[in-house]
């Protein structure tokens, strides 16, 4: 009978390296349904501005946001009271070195959607761009809390909204116009 030892050895190896590639690209997918323009620094619109979103299959809407400069994709919840993101997010942000100890503003009970209760850690965002180049606005100092719910969005909620004049979604031209 012959020794199959080493052919067993690189088809788990194999195995091994392409579970570790696979994770890494899910992990830093980007599900680039429009085209987007880089995070911009330097935005400071006077007027009203117009930030595109999309929709998925089930109605959700979505917009690229820029929390400290870190790029991701997040479903506008206007029921929402904060800004919610996951805690795979949150781990991304902290180890890039864009949120630390010193941003954490304590925990507090929130109630889900479905009425459920979840304690959440909260925390300061310096800066949320919420679209990208002219068609964006920008908050500071915003509260964010990490849920620890599995779910795969982060929630874009009336932290957020609340402070602007007025927003108005715009159906028919896919956007979401912010009064400054």
């Amino acid at each position: 009978m012959e020794d199959y030892t080493d052919i067993y050895f690189f088809i788990g190896a194999g195995i091994f390296f392409a579970i570790v590639l696979l994770k890494h690209f899910w992990d830093n997918r980007e599900d680039n349904d429009y085209e987007e323009e880089d995070y911009d620094e330097d935005n400071e619109s006077d007027g009203d501005v117009e930030v595109p979103f999309t929709r998925d299959s089930y109605g959700s809407m979505y917009v690229w946001v820029y929390l400290n400069g870190q790029r991701m994709k997040m479903m506008v919840d206007t029921g929402c009271s904060d800004v919610m993101i996951t805690k795979d997010k949150f781990e991304q942000l902290k180890k890039k070195g864009l949120v630390s100890k010193w941003d954490y503003r304590g925990g507090e009970m929130a109630v889900m959607a479905n009425g459920a209760t979840e304690w959440q850690n909260c925390y300061r965002i310096k800066e949320i761009q919420v679209g990208s180049g002219k068609n964006s606005v920008i908050c500071y100092d915003v509260k964010v809390s990490v849920t620890s719910a599995r779910r795969t969005d982060s929630l874009l909620g009336t932290g957020v909204f609340n402070q602007f004049s007025s927003y108005v979604i715009d159906n028919e031209r896919k956007v979401i116009c912010f009064e400054l």
